[in-house]
């Protein structure tokens, strides 16, 4: 299954190679009248775990992006390929303005492993952005967005685990206004026998590359140690964590979200338990820690153009 998820990964990022188009990232325009859906392979025989349908132009002559997210949502009509929205979830709703569509899914969406939901909500990305008009595309449930700001480009965002020995990191920090957290990309070499989830976080007590950003977690904390199995990710982080903890509750949040949305972005790591010298801890501002954490998009702003 691991090798799957890893493979997922690979292959969002190489079905981009014939996707993207300028410095927007955007999916490449198909045919005039025609829509493409783009979908994940069953587990059947081949190799391939993603691919393109075309489908025919809707003849009643309505929103091109309500027919898109119709499409999408819609099962496949093409064998060896299946819907990317995980089973259950629906599509509520589909309005773009100012260049970015909101696709609003049904709540058992965030029941749905991360892996899954970074695979759908990129699809949708995919499949959105291939509109003309169409830049990016976020991704609500319940009156809340949980990915923000997705183009084509993003696939490369999951690429944290391919490669033995070369990584490209996707951190969390603190933005200018102390409010949200801010994605940094960080590459890294790392040799065969390291673990990539205690590289993370050696790389995020180090701190931002970017003056506008700072490190949300309390000064001083240490990293004890770090293991992730089946999906799982234990982190025992020094007295400071704690100790030195936001006097705000929203910045406790920011401070555990950045450990916990920055490990998540590794495609081994479901979720996230936070101890402190080894014991759980059972309020840190709002949150309790006593129980495993999952990616919390709500933390997040728009992630910036890479340069």
């Amino acid at each position: 299954m691991k090798r799957r998820l890893a493979a997922l990964c690979c292959a969002l990022i190489m079905l981009l190679g014939g996707c993207a188009s300028g410095s927007s990232g955007r999916a490449e325009a198909q045919p005039d009248r025609s829509l493409t859906v783009y979908r994940l392979a069953d587990d059947g025989s081949s190799d391939a775990l993603t691919g393109r349908e075309l489908l025919p132009y809707p003849e009643d002559g309505g929103s091109p992006v309500q027919a898109a997210a119709k499409a999408f949502a819609a099962p496949s009509q093409t064998e060896g390929l299946v819907r990317a929205l995980p089973a259950g979830v629906r599509v509520l709703d589909c309005a773009l303005a100012n260049g970015v569509v909101t696709l609003t899914l049904s709540e058992k969406f965030l029941d749905a492993k991360p892996m899954d939901q970074a695979a759908a909500a990129l699809c949708a990305a995919l499949t959105l952005c291939a509109l003309e008009g169409v830049e990016a595309t976020d991704i609500a449930v319940d009156g809340r967005t949980v990915f923000a700001g997705l183009t084509p480009a993003d696939a490369l965002l999951r690429d944290t685990d391919t490669n033995p020995s070369a990584r490209r990191l996707r951190l969390y920090f603190a933005d200018e206004s102390g409010e949200r957290l801010e994605s940094e990309y960080h590459s890294l070499t790392l040799a065969e026998d390291a673990a990539a989830d205690r590289y993370v976080m050696e790389e995020l007590l180090r701190g931002p590359y970017s003056p506008r950003l700072t490190s949300a977690v309390p000064q001083g904390t240490r990293l004890l140690s770090c293991a992730t199995a089946d999906g799982a990710c234990t982190v025992d982080l020094s007295a400071e964590f704690y100790e030195n903890r936001p006097d705000t509750a929203l910045g406790a949040r920011l401070a555990v979200y950045s450990i916990v949305n920055s490990l998540t972005a590794l495609p081994q790591v479901d979720s996230v338990t936070l101890l402190v010298r080894g014991e759980p801890v059972e309020a840190y501002g709002d949150l309790s820690l006593t129980e495993p954490l999952r990616w919390d998009g709500q933390t997040v702003g728009p992630a910036p153009a890479e340069k």
